[in-house]
């Protein structure tokens, strides 16, 4: 009796498996022709608002569950192009014998995926999810691009949840900006950019807020010299087609105080920056790294982005007690830096510099217009002559200089164009000057620049 219903249990196990089977196996007897191609085009093509062209296979694979393998997938829109390796569909085996294809959870593997920033809404909510949907994303570069520029988020890990047609969780568990690897959490009302190889945090909390708060704490290396901690809150607004970041708070290991941001959107998509620190450490600035950062980062960085930059230090420490204060006026274009107004000053003091940076045939360039003028060159003297002999040879306190040129950074070399003291200087006066401008006081070496005792060795 054993025997018959272990039998008849066999069977009916063999007949579950069997029927199991058959049903999971029932796709492979579906031709994937040109029409369900183009079935599989447009539903893709709906959700992103690109255009599609599957260019690879489509396969049916029913292990672990039923999915659908699309590979080779191009997508374009404008000028913008991209290839995904592999997109693999959750889909129930009885829908694909249907004309509308019922599909779950999706799987984006390999390649690049194009996001548009001008149409970033229709990712963020798309109305084909109106179910519980995830979105893996597994070694994927994700390129950002609008009309003028684009970047990209490289080898991106991550899930992406949709409940009733909107985003609800964007994980990126791991993504690289050049070199350096990020994570992003999306969650309900706030957004966060960690990375732990440079040790930073971005959090934008109150989304749904018409004021937005933004945190940033950043402990390293900034490319600024010197500078290698950065704490801010900012309340964020947006008026009319510009964005608006105003410090609550703002503090660095060099110096604190107020910072506003404004960044045009539409228009020219310039930034301005502004800012006024108290009690700045500025003498805390290592000059060797400022000479790095001149030579090697001032142009890179300006080559990023455009932006014009407006500083008021007030009763800084610096290196030496010529000046106390500083505005600083200056812009990133195209690459290029104009300096618009830089003035060092104090109460018996002042320096005004302008000018343009420019590369020229591999030379980093400086063309500055200068007028130093100060009511005590002899206490300068005192303070930083290594020669006091050279204090018999003043005879007056009041001291002017006009100067035009050419100061060749990468190369430490100087070449004074125009240069006016008591008098205007004249052809012979300048290439004296400049053959000792360049042996005594530079001697192919930028640090020199910021010595004020090399300066007296040609007077």
């Amino acid at each position: 009796m054993r025997k018959k219903i272990n039998k008849k249990l066999l069977i009916f196990i063999f007949s579950i498996l069997l029927v199991a089977l058959s049903y999971l196996s029932s796709p492979f007897l579906i031709n994937f022709n040109e029409e369900k191609k183009i079935g599989f085009e447009n539903i893709i093509s709906e959700i992103t608002g690109y255009k599609v062209d599957i260019k690879g296979g489509i396969k049916y694979k029913p292990f672990p569950l039923p999915k659908i393998e699309l590979s080779e997938i191009h997508f374009s829109k404008n000028t913008e192009n991209s290839i995904l390796d592999k997109m693999n569909l959750r889909v129930s085996v009885h829908s694909l014998f249907k004309t509308s294809i019922d599909y779950g959870n999706i799987v984006l593997e390999g390649g690049e995926f194009l996001i548009d920033l001008e149409d970033v809404k229709k990712l963020s909510k798309i109305d084909e999810f109106k179910r519980k949907k995830e979105i893996k994303l597994k070694n994927v570069n994700l390129k950002f691009f609008n009309k003028a520029n684009s970047f990209s988020f490289n080898s991106s890990y991550g899930e992406i949840f949709y409940n009733n047609s909107n985003i609800t969780i964007f994980n990126l568990q791991k993504f690289f900006i050049g070199e350096v690897p990020f994570n992003l959490k999306f969650n309900s009302n706030e957004l966060s950019i960690n990375s732990k190889k440079i040790n930073t945090k971005f959090l934008l909390s109150n989304l749904a807020d018409d004021n937005p708060i933004l945190k940033i704490n950043y402990n390293n290396k900034i490319f600024f010299p010197s500078l290698q901690k950065l704490y801010a809150e900012f309340d964020v607004k947006k008026i009319d087609s510009n964005f608006s970041l105003k410090s609550k708070v703002f503090k660095t290991n060099l110096l604190k105080g107020d910072v506003d941001i404004l960044f045009d959107v539409n228009q020219n998509k310039k930034i301005n920056f502004k800012g006024s620190f108290e009690d700045s450490k500025l003498n805390k600035i290592s000059i060797n790294e400022l000479v790095i950062f001149l030579k090697n980062d001032l142009n890179f960085l300006s080559s990023l982005f455009d932006i014009n930059f407006e500083f008021i230090f007030n009763n800084f420490e610096f290196s030496n007690s010529l000046f106390e204060n500083a505005n600083l006026n200056f812009s990133f274009q195209s690459g290029d830096i104009l300096v618009n107004k830089i003035n060092f000053f104090s109460k018996n003091n002042n320096l005004e510099i302008k000018g343009r940076n420019v590369v020229y045939e591999k030379d980093n360039l400086f063309l500055y217009d200068l007028i130093f003028q100060t009511n005590n060159i002899k206490k300068i003297c005192i303070d930083f002559c290594e020669n006091k002999n050279l204090l018999e040879k003043i005879n007056k306190e009041n001291f002017k200089l006009i100067s035009k040129g050419i100061l060749n950074i990468n190369k430490g070399k100087v070449e004074v164009e125009e240069n006016f003291t008591d008098n205007q200087y004249n052809d012979n006066q300048l290439k004296l000057l400049n053959a000792n401008l360049n042996s005594l006081t530079l001697s192919g070496n930028l640090e020199n620049l910021f010595d004020i005792s090399r300066y007296f060795l040609i007077y």
